[in-house]
């Protein structure tokens, strides 16, 4: 009998895998389940891409989250790369933060009553990097429409890049997550969904007559 804690997961999104990552690095023996197929296509994480950013108004909570969340990403890429090889998972772009307000014929300079809440949630994007010493640079419309091609620099109102974000490819991170995990050891269960769990005893039930029970649950549904 093992002495390493039995943990199951319910959810095979990124929220589930990546905890089931981390629960395997840690030496426990882990267990997923999943409803659906995996990458479930219902599934809130799985799509063809997701961005990751620094700007994020005045949240400094997820602002400060970010940095690390890079360097969990970086982690998980290491480990991936023996199924990914030289496939990229993460392509980076930079952020470009613009209040296009001109668009809808508004002037900075002299409307005082534009969209304050777009207001404030560039101006808390900039105090929420500047305290946490996350470099940006202030841009004109002509700097916009240089680093966007197409784009009429006459409608940027006021605007800010960040050289760090960029797009996550989510889908495949989730499947090539869930074959790393399942060629790593861990028990990896799509089509199987968990219709009860007593948190007392962590006891799932199926639906179907069985049950497994385990040390802890983790529910990331």
């Amino acid at each position: 009998m093992s002495d390493k804690p039995a943990i199951a997961v319910i959810g095979a999104g990124i929220m589930g895998l990546s905890t089931a990552w981390a629960l395997y690095r840690a030496g426990a023996r882990v267990s997923v389940f999943e409803q659906a197929h995996i990458p479930n296509p219902d599934g809130s994480s799985v799509d063809e891409s997701r961005l990751i950013r620094h700007p994020y108004g005045n949240a400094m909570g997820y602002t400060a989250m970010v940095d690390p969340a890079f360097a969990a990403w970086d982690r998980l890429f290491a480990d991936l790369t023996k199924f990914a090889g030289d496939e990229p998972l993460y392509h980076e772009t930079g952020t470009l933060v613009m209040d296009t307000g001109g668009a809808e014929g508004r002037d900075a300079a002299t409307d005082r009553s534009w969209m304050p809440e777009r207001k404030d949630w560039i101006a808390g994007s900039r105090r929420c990097l500047e305290q946490l010493s996350v470099a940006y640079r202030d841009l004109d419309g002509a700097g916009c429409a240089a680093l966007v091609p197409g784009l009429r620099g006459e409608i940027v109102l006021d605007a800010f890049h960040v050289a760090t974000g960029g797009v996550l490819h989510a889908g495949r991170i989730v499947e090539l997550t869930a074959h790393y995990l399942s060629r790593s050891g861990v028990h990896i269960h799509p089509n199987r969904p968990v219709h009860g769990l007593d948190l007392e005893t962590g006891i799932l039930d199926f639906g179907d007559g069985t049950t497994e029970q385990f040390d802890a649950v983790v529910v990331a549904a």
